[in-house]
């Protein structure tokens, strides 16, 4: 007879050494991806080291504690960019508002009579001629200066109209400097950096060095718009095989910083673990996007609140 509880037994201890032996094997390969060192890096391990410590606050590696905080993050943000895109709005509606012309009623009004004004100014601007040509002082005064009325009012809606576009854009101009409807995410771009963009417009290898504008390539902006802010994925990882030839040493590897008995810092190089077995969980790899999120928080607050105060003055 078959001994059931017996096989049940054998069963779960060999499940259990399973575990324990693919639980030691995972240890093990990722201590010695943290402190082995890659043969192929003995050429270039100066730069990347150097390119590593002066942009640390581009390359954050991936883990399930930084995952956390960067959702939430970036639902922070999200609020505060709400908020200036908001003032933004209301910021051109007010300034809208001072063109008369374009209320629904006055702009009804000059369409239905657009015939009438136009006949008028016909007339006004002949008999006018007619006045100017002759200079005849027979002509009565009164339908001369009827002609000049005439011809003000006609054109007062044009003028008014060109008056106020030419406000409503300068006065906005000189207040932010620009009068595009994509500000706000403009100013954001400012804090987020992309490092596939990077890659894609300097090299990620030349990260250090400063394009034909002066700017460090580090430095780039993100171009944003509401609808790739939308879209983003704040915890995207690039992996080696989305940059350049280039860039794949800078995203295959990290540095680490060890000690020795004297106290005395050397760093070292080590790569990238790529997940648990044929997946790329738990892979410790670089975010797409990096933050200065105290300085974007405190932009989109501060251009928020210039604009809601200048309104209500």
């Amino acid at each position: 007879m078959v001994d059931y509880k017996k096989i049940r037994k054998r069963i779960m201890l060999i499940g259990l050494i399973g575990i324990v032996i693919l639980t030691s094997f995972i240890l093990i390969n990722n201590q010695i991806q943290v402190y082995a060192l890659s043969d192929n890096l003995d050429e270039s391990t100066e730069e990347l080291i150097k390119i590593y410590n002066e942009n640390e606050d581009l390359f954050e590696q991936n883990d399930l504690v930084s995952n956390g905080l960067r959702s939430i993050g970036v639902g922070v943000l999200s609020f505060f960019v709400k908020f200036a895109a908001s003032a933004n709005n209301l910021f051109d509606k007010s300034f809208g508002m001072l063109n008369f012309t374009k209320y629904g009623p006055v702009k009804n009004f000059l369409k239905e009579w657009q015939v009438v004004w136009v006949a008028l100014l016909c007339v006004s601007l002949g008999w006018l001629g007619i006045t100017l040509v002759f200079n005849s002082d027979k002509k009565p005064k009164f339908v001369t200066n009827l002609c000049v009325g005439i011809l003000v009012v006609s054109s007062m809606s044009w003028m008014i109209s060109q008056m106020d576009s030419l406000l409503t854009k300068e006065v906005r101009n000189e207040i932010l400097g620009e009068t595009q409807e994509n500000v706000v995410y403009d100013m954001l771009g400012n804090n987020v950096h992309d490092l596939l963009y990077i890659d894609q417009v300097a090299g990620l290898e030349n990260l250090n060095k400063k394009n034909a504008d002066g700017v460090k390539n580090a430095d780039i902006k993100t171009p944003l718009t509401k609808e790739t802010w939308k879209s983003l994925k704040v915890n995207e990882i690039v992996f080696p095989d989305d940059v350049k030839d280039e860039s794949k040493v800078i995203m295959e590897n990290f540095k680490t910083d060890l000690y020795d008995a004297n106290g005395k810092t050397k760093t070292v190089l080590s790569e990238c673990y790529d997940g648990v077995a044929w997946t790329d969980l738990l892979n410790t790899y670089y975010y797409r996007y990096s933050f200065d999120w105290w300085s974007a928080i405190l932009e989109m607050l501060a251009f928020a609140i210039v604009l809601v105060f200048f309104h209500t003055r």
